[in-house]
């Protein structure tokens, strides 16, 4: 009877290792739903959060409640270091009929991390065996949600340009993988798309512009190379025609528009020249500081970890083997890829004069890709098999892990949602915004400028800007460009004629590298045109001791 038993528990086991379907409820669809409904419980309390978690968040909205109004880039509004594409998606929303606020930046926030791992996962499965793929996914989700950063909560400037350089990765990864099994019209479909994703990603910050041409230019050599001797020198010619092609299309539109609008020279200095400006001069010691700098960061120090535990496996894993690593050129062209992606974003973030927490969303993916890529270096990429002996240990070990991760974030979730809410400086922006409610009890104020950095106070008045300076960073900041910024807003001041001003250059507002002698006095042109035509009619004193934010009502004729 015991044996009867045992040979049935064998046959079992044995009808699970030889069907595969027998593991669909691990599906990568089911296994996906995990990883993004524990990342978003994880993330949940700082979604709901009604405050802004940074106050970029803030520039964001209300540049694209501008941009309902005048769409036009760097006449409507002055995106500073973010391109325009990164406010356009909130202009949609609000055209849809959603009320500007912090709730749906920090869910647009979520959708694009959620949209971010996914894509990540099927990279990984891809390039590694699915347990490397798995625990690199749980990597990333819980980057993006085991923290209380805001720095990777809030809605930033680097989640969508990320997400189009990881497509145009996963672009080329496919076309390379599956060159020459598929028709040539679907390759070049790859192609086109991976190029016009990675041409669009500087436009949403220009702080991926190295990384999408770095990718680009490996891709481009690629295309001339992978397969030349299955492939005529006219289809190699017609791949880099339309690899090029959707590269160059998103910067030909947007030049297109730049010019019918009248803002080319706009764009030039705010986005091309003043960023040089802020990034610095470029010297060897500088990137190496800078990465010291950047290395010595918790958020950066979890990369290396994982970077570092990936490397042992590998070393351990090539020492036992026999097998080659890297045996086709597909597989060679795949890792250039990946090491060219991560250096490029290395170099990115490392390049400024001043570097961000947030920067770091450039690097989670293309370091993550490598720890993956090393840590499987025996997989079949291209069918991301295992052997049929090693599926059940699959199956139980995703079982663990997944249970864990989901555990884990309810947790998670339930011990960070208090620690926002006890940060007093997120309620700044309410008492500049009540303020406004008060004066328009006997005023009518139906536009706005903002002399500081408090866009909140655009989102939550609902009035959008009366400038194309959502922030007055480039107004107020010194620089080489400082006096053409201060004649643009002074301009821009004179031809709206706001019905309020404010002056919330002041501590306890966000002040930059700002002093107390920064407010609107500091330029006498500005100092001139309030005088003249705004009388002082409110005040808030942020910090005792300190200059108060001013609010100035425009002075109705006699």
């Amino acid at each position: 009877m015991h044996a009867t038993a045992s040979s049935q528990a064998e046959h079992s086991s044995a009808m699970l290792l030889q069907h595969p379907s027998s593991f669909a409820f691990l599906s990568p669809v089911i296994v996906s739903a995990v990883l993004l409904g524990c990342l978003v419980l994880m993330r949940l309390p700082s979604i709901v959060l009604p405050y802004e978690l940074n106050v970029d968040e803030s520039q964001w909205l209300s540049q694209g409640m501008k941009f309902l109004q005048d769409p036009r880039p760097w006449k409507g509004i002055d995106p500073t270091s973010s391109g325009p594409l990164n406010s356009y998606p909130i202009s949609i929303l609000l055209g849809m009929g959603f009320k500007p606020s912090y709730l749906m930046a920090h869910v647009l926030a979520a959708v694009l991390v959620s949209v971010q791992v996914l894509l990540s996962y099927l990279v990984f499965l891809r390039i590694g065996s699915k347990i490397t793929a798995l625990l690199g996914a749980i990597s990333m989700v819980l980057f993006y949600g085991d923290t209380v950063s805001p720095d990777f909560l809030h809605y930033s400037s680097e989640l969508f340009p990320a997400l189009m350089l990881i497509l145009g990765f996963y672009s080329f990864l496919v076309w390379s993988q599956d060159f020459p099994s598929r028709s040539e019209s679907h390759q070049q479909l790859l192609l086109f798309l991976g190029g016009l994703v990675l041409g669009m990603a500087p436009w949403f910050k220009i702080q991926a512009a190295p990384i999408a041409a770095v990718l680009g230019l490996v891709i481009f050599t690629a295309t001339l190379f992978l397969g030349s001797r299955s492939l005529s020198l006219r289809q190699r010619t017609l791949q880099t025609i339309v690899l090029c092609s959707g590269a160059l299309l998103p910067t030909v539109i947007m030049l297109a528009v730049l010019i019918a609008c009248g803002s080319l020279r706009d764009f030039w200095n705010s986005y091309i020249l003043e960023n040089l400006f802020w990034a610095g001069p470029l010297t060897v010691k500088q990137l190496i500081d800078h990465c010291v700098y950047f290395f010595a960061q918790p958020h950066a120090q979890q990369l290396l970890n994982i970077f570092g535990f990936a490397f042992v496996l590998f070393l351990l894993s090539v020492l036992r083997s026999q097998a080659p690593w890297l045996p086709t050129a597909a597989h060679r062209w795949i890792f250039a890829g990946i090491l060219a992606y991560t250096g490029a974003a290395l170099f990115a973030v490392c390049r400024p004069a001043k570097i961000f927490d947030h920067h770091t969303q450039f690097l989670i993916f293309p370091v993550t890709c490598l720890a993956v890529t090393l840590a499987s270096p025996n997989t079949d990429w291209p069918a991301g098999e295992q052997s049929r002996s090693r599926r059940l240990y699959t199956m139980l070990f995703s079982i663990i892990v997944l249970g864990g991760l989901a555990v884990f974030s309810a947790y998670q979730a339930r011990s960070s949602q208090s620690f926002y809410a006890s940060n007093p400086r997120l309620k700044t922006n309410e008492r500049l915004a009540d303020m406004v409610g008060v004066i328009q009890k006997t005023r009518s104020v139906k536009s706005l400028a903002i002399w500081g950095w408090t866009p909140g106070v655009y989102v939550l008045t609902g009035i959008p800007p009366a400038t194309r300076d959502a922030v007055a960073a480039l107004v107020i900041t010194k620089g080489p460009l400082q006096p053409y910024f201060r004649s643009r807003f002074l301009a821009d001041l004179r031809s709206s004629m706001p019905d309020l001003f404010i002056d919330s250059a002041t501590p306890n507002a966000f002040m930059w590298d700002w002093t107390k002698d920064d407010g609107y006095e500091s330029d006498e042109e500005l100092k001139k045109f309030i005088q003249d035509n705004y009388t002082l009619v409110a005040e808030v004193t942020l910090v005792r001791g300190a200059r108060p934010v001013r609010y100035f009502a425009k002075r109705t004729a006699p």
